[in-house]
């Protein structure tokens, strides 16, 4: 079972994404976008997950969530991944209380790796709105998301949860199905 973990998002930041993706996709081509229902930021992506792994996951994201309070966000700029120059990815990203996700982060990769949550790294959390496939035009690209950054509102929000998805990989896309949430404790 393909899994991740993630932070669901409010049905006005959802709405907000794609309204800036339906401004991009007028605009642009050779762009496989993600589809609305979709929206979410990635805490940790696990990849192939065995069964019987998945009841010491739950035991231990209650354990991590009851200590975690619900962490207020905002989203900020629209971004590319690896870089502006070759874009592979775009995004929504978001700011905020992100030394509070960073840390919830830091927590699951210790659980998950043994290795030391305190040396918490600096991640880049965002909402992906589309694939960039190979041909794209991107100076266009580049353009739209300036023009769109100069107009962009932020809007504040906050997450109370972490939810734990499955991701079945199909030929019309990817469907994502919550098995669990884990609320934090205020």
């Amino acid at each position: 079972m393909r899994t991740f973990i993630a932070l669901p998002l409010p049905d006005v930041i959802i709405n907000d994404a794609f309204k800036v993706r339906e401004q991009l996709e007028t605009r642009t081509t050779k762009i496989k976008w993600v589809e609305k229902e979709n929206y979410h930021i990635t805490v940790k992506f696990l990849g192939d997950t065995k069964t019987k792994f998945i009841d010491n996951l739950y035991i231990n994201l209650a354990n991590i969530t009851k200590d975690v309070s619900t962490i207020n966000l905002k989203t900020n700029k629209i971004g590319f991944f690896p870089n502006e120059r070759q874009p592979r990815v775009i995004w929504l990203g978001v700011n905020g209380e992100l030394n509070k996700l960073n840390k919830l982060a830091s927590k699951i990769d210790y659980f998950l790796s043994g290795k030391d949550y305190k040396e918490e790294r600096q991640r880049n959390f965002h909402i992906t709105l589309g694939r960039i496939r190979d041909g794209a035009d991107y100076e266009i690209l580049r353009k739209q998301v300036a023009l769109l950054n100069n107009k962009i509102v932020a809007r504040d929000f906050i997450i109370e949860r972490v939810d734990f998805l499955e991701s079945q990989l199909t030929s019309g896309g990817p469907i994502y199905k919550t098995h669990k949430s884990f609320y934090f404790a205020s």
